[in-house]
């Protein structure tokens, strides 16, 4: 059996492929997409999914993840029966770092360590075929924190057309560089004026996650405390903010 680039050959035998999910919550989820992509496409072989954070792997568990043969923290990779990983970004510092480093030589010899798969380019191949497959449902316990977020917004929200905007501002010490974006309050203040145009014009409603978060001990690492507590420069009835973590 061979992993090529986006893509599995010589896959008439059943093999257990694994792979480690890691970096941000979108590479986590893109990493996702992908793997439910080929687990789609070669069901005859079993995917297990090993999760670098377990605070990640908490938040993901909400998503039906049913179509992996296995979910786990990615301390448990030497436990199970693994025959290659279908890796993406597997030159990542971090990973390299915090996980790979703690394999067994022999483990590591199921890796491509050298060919660094993107899930962007990935997903590409699905676009160019038409594939609608972008997102995931639910699970139970993440139905059940959907009605509860549900809750904090009227009852008609989603009778009316909604701008979903996700506010995210990378910090000097994070793990991409900011270099070339604006000042905070430049941006703020940019997206504040689009969005309350938007509002103005179409009489949309706005749901905003990322601000107005309160950093708590729960919450700390779920949010990897990079959301403010400030919200846009304005107010309005058709201006939400999705709270923080709820269940």
């Amino acid at each position: 059996m061979k992993l090529s680039p986006y893509q599995i050959k010589n896959n008439e035998k059943p093999q257990n492929i694994a792979t480690i999910l890691h970096g941000a919550y979108g590479d986590y989820f893109e990493q996702l997409l992908c793997i439910v992509d080929l687990a789609e496409k070669y069901s005859h072989h079993n995917f297990l999914l090993f999760f670098a954070n377990p605070y990640r792997m908490e938040e993901f568990l909400k998503l039906d993840l049913s179509f992996a043969f296995k979910a786990a923290l990615s301390t448990e990779i030497e436990q199970n029966e693994i025959d290659y990983f279908y890796q993406f970004q597997v030159l990542d510092a971090e990973l390299k770092e915090e996980v790979l480093a703690t394999l067994k030589p022999d483990t590591l010899k199921k890796f491509d360590l050298e060919n660094n798969l993107l899930p962007h380019i990935y997903m590409n191949t699905m676009q160019a075929k038409k594939q609608k497959r972008f997102s995931l449902p639910f699970s139970l316990s993440g139905q059940k924190s959907y009605t509860e977020i549900k809750a904090h917004l009227p009852a008609d929200f989603f009778d009316k057309k909604t701008i979903g905007f996700m506010w995210r501002y990378r910090s000097a010490n994070g793990a991409v560089n900011p270099m070339f974006m604006p000042d905070e309050n430049t941006l703020k203040t940019k997206y504040s004026e689009i969005l309350e145009k938007a509002i103005t014009r179409w009489n949309c409603n706005v749901l905003v996650a990322g601000m107005k978060v309160k950093t708590t001990e729960e919450n700390r690492y779920v949010v990897d405390a990079k959301f403010p507590e400030y919200g846009l420069n304005f107010q309005h009835e058709n201006l939400h903010y999705l709270p923080g973590k709820v269940g």
